[in-house]
């Protein structure tokens, strides 16, 4: 079907594990983002299971990249390695 989630055939077990592991590898990326900066700067990394799975400069080609993989790109943590931290003021 068109438009549909690609969770939607998911079962809530299924889902919680990947929303436990996304969360988990989102704050592995934080932890370590310093060490990362040496090897990733300016670049795109994706994150699974607390590894670097992928990187690019082009944000369209790691997940091009991980598709040729068939990792799906929004079971995962894709995140812009930047030279500092930014902080938002909305």
């Amino acid at each position: 079907m068109a438009g549909a989630s690609v969770f939607s055939d998911m079962d809530a077990g299924t889902l919680e594990a990947l929303r436990r592991q996304f969360i988990e590898d989102k704050l592995w990326l934080e932890k370590n983002i310093d060490e990362l900066r040496k090897t990733y700067l300016d670049r795109f990394v994706a994150v699974k299971n607390k590894n670097i799975i992928g990187s690019s400069t082009d944000m369209r080609k790691l997940v091009e990249s991980l598709r040729e993989q068939n990792i799906p790109p929004n079971n995962i943590v894709i995140e812009y390695i930047p030279a500092t931290d930014y902080i938002w003021v909305l």
